[in-house]
């Protein structure tokens, strides 16, 4: 019965994070100092803005990341966090050698998590393998 309780109690509080977010909008603008990975894009180092938005109908936020010109450039879906996962305005990354992966996103009170891309899953195993 304690096993079931846990597991509904973080269940509701990725409800809350996915609902408090829904609607809602935030962006911040970064200069990523090298080449990274969102999903399985490998993105060149610069200056991005980054969005992560959501409509009423949906828990999940989607990430649009754009160029320094404003063009769209990936979307994505990530999974919302709550607040205690993460702060303030970052993005943050897996880092496999010199290859870095997209993780996470913090924007003011909306916090995300990227999925694990293929690519990253694959590196990943060889990595704990070696």
């Amino acid at each position: 019965m304690r096993n079931n309780l846990v597991i509904v109690s973080v269940a509701a509080v990725i409800l809350v994070a996915g609902f408090s977010f829904a609607g809602s909008k935030a962006e911040m603008s970064i200069d990523v100092p090298f080449a990274f990975y969102a999903g399985d894009q490998l993105l060149t180092a610069g200056k991005y803005i980054v969005v992560m938005h959501s409509g009423d109908d949906s828990a999940a936020p989607v990430i649009t990341l754009k160029n320094k010109n404003g063009k769209a450039i990936y979307e994505l879906s990530a999974q919302p966090e709550s607040e205690a996962d993460a702060s303030g305005y970052l993005l943050r990354f897996n880092d496999y050698g010199n290859k870095h992966f997209l993780s996470g996103i913090s924007i003011k009170k909306f916090h995300a998590a990227v999925p694990m891309s293929e690519a990253e899953k694959q590196i990943k195993g060889k990595t704990e393998k070696g």
